[in-house]
């Protein structure tokens, strides 16, 4: 198997650090190096780096460059055919290296190994389980980030013929511009499909200069743009892609107080996007609410500073921010829940019973997406357990039709799942339990053809409906 090697940037995260050369320690892939380049730190990295004596570990110290140019070192100075990176602030999961570099040993085509992802607090508990797209698009990096740089294993046959990363991004979206720069030049991406990599989420991270931030954001974008190989139908996402960014921008400006820029940034939004100012801007409060609640923290005060900041009828804001407000702390709810933190959990059901809170099909949607999530990690009993714990809290809190939508849900999730892979012999029990939880579901043709198709043992075919 060939040698890998982990680059670590590490500008005073000391605290951090340790958590992350551990995950390297501890990998089931015995053959690497790791590469921890101190980018000009002031606190105690050096001392912290000393106190390991593993001849694998190599220290690399520099004057302060910079994410990309501290990966940059890194890479200069690696022995590896493969190389991955890891923020000083994250860590991996034990098989990562291992799957990753069998896949690529596997896979001659492939040019980049990814995984999926657990987003975690500050002390490492679970927040969410991030699970990446099973092929990646030119269209998926326009849009957003379906991986991040921890995600990856790649060759360094393709750094050698794109470049490393651009060392002029030095405030943000190096990431990014790499990304694309691989896309462009042919480089195929290829998914390991197991979350991997751990990734911490900071309480109320306050970022500068947020102008030259975006504007990097936009720079990044026009990587692809004007570049005389983007198909004219990447070029029609251009406005998307704008609005994304600077709705992202708008609620990170608005939560540190910069309130004129938050205002500019999320009109910027709403003009490029007509959809941001259709359904009577459910996109938007679908937004904020996922915004405020990212961290597992207190989210009512993000909530109503964000919601403030938009320029739309202040009547509807002063109608909704309530109702968001009662949203997030459902959805806060039905993760600690996922993740069995019940006592937590069912405060927060609690409260948002108390708030009145309304469920709708934007919440329906969101947890059968990520119970299906977490039954395709962990398996059927874990995720069982978890739909069972959160409705058990919606129970609790007043929630029945939540419930029942919710068991109906995922059942019928699972029976097509499980139509699609050939295996029928649990079909009917999971349509029938659908349907006891939501009759509606008899109408759709579409499982009534899979339901007597699993009867019949009938191979899977294109369903209807």
């Amino acid at each position: 198997m060939v040698k890998v090697s982990v680059v670590i940037p590490a500008y005073n995260q000391a605290e951090y650090l340790p958590s992350a050369i551990q995950s390297v320690l501890d990998q089931s892939l015995s053959d690497w190096e790791l590469l921890i380049v101190d980018d000009g730190s002031k606190d105690a990295t050096a001392e912290v780096v000393s106190d390991y004596q593993d001849t694998r570990i190599h220290y690399i110290y520099q004057e302060n460059k910079g994410l990309p140019g501290a990966r940059n070192t890194g890479i200069r100075q690696a022995s590896g055919e493969y190389l991955a990176f890891l923020d000083a602030d994250d860590y991996y999961h034990r098989e990562k290296l291992l799957r990753q570099a069998q896949h690529l040993d596997k896979n001659a085509d492939i040019g980049l190994s990814y995984a999926s992802r657990i987003s975690v607090d500050q002390s490492g508990a679970p927040l969410r389980l991030r699970r990446a797209p099973d092929a990646i698009s030119l269209a998926l990096f326009i849009e957003g980030f379906p991986f991040t740089i921890n995600d990856l294993l790649v060759r360094r046959t393709w750094l050698d013929q794109i470049g490393n990363f651009d060392e002029s991004f030095i405030l943000h979206s190096e990431d990014r511009d790499f990304y694309l720069r691989l896309i462009l030049a042919g480089c195929q991406f290829g998914r390991v499909d197991q979350a991997l990599s751990y990734r911490r989420v900071h309480i109320d991270r306050a970022f500068g200069y947020l102008q030259a931030r975006l504007d990097t954001m936009f720079r990044a974008l026009e990587t692809v743009f004007s570049d005389p190989r983007c198909p004219v139908g990447i070029l029609g996402m251009r406005d998307l892609a704008y609005a994304r960014d600077y709705l992202v921008w708008g609620y990170q400006a608005s939560i540190q107080g910069e309130d004129e820029l938050a205002q500019s940034y999320y009109s910027q939004a709403i003009r490029l996007s007509p959809n941001l100012s259709l359904e009577n801007y459910r996109a938007i409060t679908r937004f904020l609410i996922l915004s405020a609640t990212a961290d597992g923290t207190e989210h009512s005060e993000k909530t109503e500073r964000a919601a403030a900041q938009l320029p739309l009828d202040k009547t509807w804001i002063e109608e909704q921010t309530p109702r968001m407000v009662a949203m997030g702390y459902l959805m806060r709810a039905a993760r600690d829940a996922l993740w069995d933190r019940q006592v937590i959990a069912l405060q927060h059901f609690a409260r948002a019973a108390q708030l009145n809170c309304q469920v709708n099909d934007d919440f329906l949607r969101y947890w059968t997406e990520q119970l299906m999530n977490h039954e395709a990690e962990f398996g059927a009993d874990i995720a069982q357990q978890a739909l069972d714990r959160i409705s058990m809290g919606l129970h609790k809190a007043g929630f029945e039709n939540a419930v029942r939508e919710l068991r109906a849900n995922i059942y019928i999730n699972q029976a097509f799942a499980r139509y699609h892979a050939g295996k029928l012999d649990k079909i009917p029990q999971k349509v029938i339990k659908a349907v006891i939880n939501n009759p509606n579901h008899l109408k759709n043709r579409g499982v009534l053809s899979m339901f007597l198709r699993s009867l019949l043992k009938t191979a899977p075919s294109e369903i209807e409906g």
